[in-house]
């Protein structure tokens, strides 16, 4: 397991293109991101295949490396999203996970979800436009820090401190549960 700082110099050097950095990271992370592959597949090879896709991806992105505040969150969205597209183009595995799942349970999960998703916006709302503005450049849009700050012609660390207050007003206001929903899902 690396130190935050090992991680942090990890990526920086990965971003300026050095493969034994990425090496690392991909030695340190790989086991976690089959794991979780393998969980959501549940064929073996399958989630190598997946995850070896995560990691060419994020050698194709490690110019956004600097960028991103956690990895091992970034990994796990990456993960997400690869898993999606596996399924789309596999509709026979969608059909198999799917069958897994009691009808029942997907309608609530659904409707639970657009509960969740209601009380968060309601909460974004009442911020200051600025930081709804931001928060919403950033966990919805998916845009880096520096993207923003440029879109918005302001400081990177401007935009960081409004997304640190807009975070610590949603920890305030939501359940802990649905504050790590907002929190994985960047």
């Amino acid at each position: 397991m690396l130190t935050e700082s090992q991680e942090r110099f990890l990526m920086e050097r990965t971003a300026e293109g050095d493969r034994s950095a990425f090496r690392q990271l991909f030695d340190n992370y790989y086991p976690v991101v089959f794991g979780f592959m393998k969980s959501l597949l549940q064929v073996k090879e399958d989630a190598s295949d997946v995850a070896q896709e995560v990691f060419i991806k994020l050698w194709l992105m490690r110019s956004a490396l600097p960028d991103i505040t956690s990895l091992r969150f970034y990994l796990y969205r990456m993960s997400l999203n690869q898993t999606i597209n596996f399924i789309k183009k596999n509709k026979s595995c969608a059909a198999v996970l799917l069958t897994d799942i009691p009808y029942d349970q997907m309608v609530e999960d659904v409707i639970d979800m657009k509960d969740k998703e209601a009380f968060i916006a309601a909460v974004v709302s009442r911020m200051p436009e600025q930081r709804r503005k931001i928060f919403i450049m950033s966990r919805i849009e998916h845009r880096t820090n520096e993207e923003i700050a440029t879109l918005l012609h302001i400081k990177k660390k401007t935009v960081e401190n409004h997304l640190n207050l807009a975070l610590k007003e949603l920890r305030t206001a939501l359940p802990a549960s649905l504050f790590l929903f907002i929190t994985l899902f960047r």
